[in-house]
């Protein structure tokens, strides 16, 4: 017989709090094994490894939305691992292109570093405010400045 446990000492026993496993469970990412008249939850082992593995794929950067296609996936007798292989190469082709935006973030900074050179200047006079203002307003279409008598 499997052993029943309690929604708060499963929490205890993964680090997840019981609102967050609440919330994976209205997501479908796990389902307690049964609930007792009075409402509790009880999971068993099988759901502690579930969200061992669902905070690891986490702290890869997976989305709950792709952790719950892995699951699905691991929980598939017909599914392949080749499948899974493909999964970690669409993760693989995000986080290079996050690290290519997070690259061109840190050459923007670093430029606006460099451009304050007048550090005892009054703040109204500083090159790095006064350059991120014309960053959003560049970012800003000009239809939605000139609707707004901006421009």
């Amino acid at each position: 017989m499997t052993k029943r446990i309690k929604i708060g000492e499963i929490s205890r026993k993964s680090g997840i709090s019981q609102d967050t496993i609440r919330y994976y469970e209205s997501l479908g990412l796990l389902r307690p094994t049964e609930r007792s008249l009075s409402g509790y939850r009880f999971y068993d082992s099988e759901t502690l490894l579930k969200l061992v593995f669902i905070k690891n794929t986490q702290k890869l950067g997976f989305s709950l939305k792709e952790i719950k296609s892995l699951l699905n996936l691991k929980a598939d007798k017909k599914a392949k691992a080749g499948q899974v292989k493909n999964e970690m190469g669409r993760k693989l082709e995000q986080v290079g292109r996050k690290q290519k935006n997070l690259s061109a973030i840190a050459k923007v900074l670093k430029q606006m570093i460099l451009s304050c050179d007048r550090e005892n200047a009054p703040v109204e006079d500083c090159p790095i405010l006064k350059a991120l203002q014309e960053f959003e307003l560049n970012q800003l279409e000009s239809k939605t400045l000139k609707e707004g008598g901006l421009l």
